[in-house]
Order: C-alpha cells, then sequence, then structure tokens
C-alpha cells in the first residue's frame, strides 16, 4: 500500500484508517475469492499448459539435435504422422547417435502421452464450470472446442 511521506511506521491503526479513507472514496475495487471449483479449473489450465510447454521444448531439443547432426526434413508438414514416421525410421551411423535419437524420441512420446490427461480432463471438467474466463485458450487449442463465451 503506498504511505503517504512522513508516515515510515506501520501500525495496524494506520493501515486500518488508510483502507477506510481509500473505501469511502471508492478507490479500492472488489476481489473474486476463487472456490475450489475456480481453483481446480484453474489447476487444469496450468497442468495443461506445462505440459503442451514440455512438448514444445522436447520437440525444439530434437530438431536441433537433428539439424546439428545433418538431417533435415524435406516434407511440407513438421510433427505430421508422416515427419513422425521419417524421425522413426532414420538410422545414424554413430550409435551414441542412435540412442541420443532414441531418448529424445521417448522424450517426446512421454510428453505428448503427459498432455492426453489434460485433454480428456478438460471438456468435462470446464462443462461443469459456469463464468467464463478472459484466460481461456482460444478455440484453435486442442481439446479446448467445447470452451465457449456466453
Amino acid at each position: 500500500m503506498a504511505v503517504p511521506g512522513g508516515r515510515r511506521q506501520k501500525t495496524d491503526r494506520r493501515d486500518a484508517e488508510l483502507i477506510a479513507r481509500l473505501l469511502r472514496a471508492g478507490e479500492l475495487t472488489g476481489i473474486q475469492i476463487p472456490d475450489p471449483v475456480d481453483e481446480s479449473i484453474r489447476d487444469l489450465a496450468r497442468a495443461r499448459s506445462d505440459a503442451v510447454d514440455e512438448q514444445t521444448r522436447a520437440k525444439q531439443r530434437l530438431k536441433s539435435f537433428l539439424l546439428r547432426s545433418g538431417y533435415r526434413y524435406k516434407g511440407s508438414a513438421n510433427w505430421s504422422e508422416k515427419h513422425r514416421r521419417y524421425l522413426r525410421g532414420l538410422s545414424l551411423p554413430l550409435p551414441a547417435h542412435k540412442a541420443v535419437l532414441e531418448e529424445y524420441l521417448r522424450s517426446l512420446d512421454r510428453s505428448g502421452a503427459s498432455t492426453r490427461p489434460c485433454r480428456r480432463s478438460w471438456p468435462c471438467g470446464v462443462s461443469s464450470w459456469w463464468p467464463p474466463r478472459c484466460w481461456w485458450p482460444r478455440p484453435a487449442t486442442s481439446g479446448a472446442s467445447s470452451i465457449r463465451a456466453t
């Protein structure tokens, strides 16, 4: 809270007086304390965001490794089923590179699997939650097709 100059000592009484003055002046705005349902939906959104971020990092690590190794995908769409077949069909000459590729592919599979539970629980969790919020993902986001503003 901003305190006027000359009032360096902080006491409960001075804080209460300041809050009362701000309230009378109409300078305080109300807040909504999230209930358990709101908080659970926010936790679900955070978990999905974390899983998507992890999947993005796994893709970036794999792609960087392949570019460092001199492999470039000539297809049109990265991360499509055709692209994944290409990745799984790569045969690298060095055993260490093969191990790295396998580990990156496993990491990518794990990160993709971690977004699935969020995707499955997203529509049922959201449909029982009434208040639309501005922080919801856009409809283009995977798994958010049942979210609509009212």
